[in-house]
């Protein structure tokens, strides 16, 4: 079925609702952008294209409007970046250390863990032994008192 589309409708604010809607809804639920714009075209009798080219037109205006910043913040910012700069310099040094460090305590445990499992295994044999050690002795003593 091929829908009618009349060309360079202007878009409402009701239009940008519904299609910021169903984008929204569909990206939430993990589904493509373009399924959404299908859905929105078909409710707006529009073009796929242009509900596309719609919503990429809606956020970058709303991108350039969060871009407006103070010259105080700025040079707050500016102020402050040195120091920002030393501590993330200082977090990766601790960061290295900690993984060597871990790299470290890995490799122990990893040796504890051989040294244990040798250990259980040698406590397994030597368990046999004497349970086969005391059924030859029960077996003696009994020899004996007969």
């Amino acid at each position: 079925m091929m829908m009618t589309v009349t060309a360079k409708q202007k878009w409402t604010h009701e239009d940008d609702e519904l299609l910021r809607e169903t984008v929204l809804e569909y990206t939430g639920n993990g589904d493509p952008k373009a399924a959404a714009f299908k859905t929105a075209a078909a409710k707006l009798n529009r073009s796929a294209a242009a509900c596309s080219n719609r919503w990429f037109h809606l956020n970058k205006e709303q991108a350039v409007h969060k871009k407006n910043i103070h010259l105080s913040e700025v040079i707050a910012f500016l102020e402050e970046f040195p120091r920002l700069l030393k501590e993330n310099e200082e977090l990766k040094s601790i960061q290295a250390e900690l993984s060597v460090q871990n790299e470290s305590l890995q490799s122990q445990l990893e040796e504890k863990r051989d040294k244990y499992e040798a250990t259980l295994e040698q406590h397994e044999e030597m368990t046999k032994l004497f349970e086969e050690a005391s059924m030859l002795f029960d077996g003696e003593i009994k020899r004996v008192v007969h």
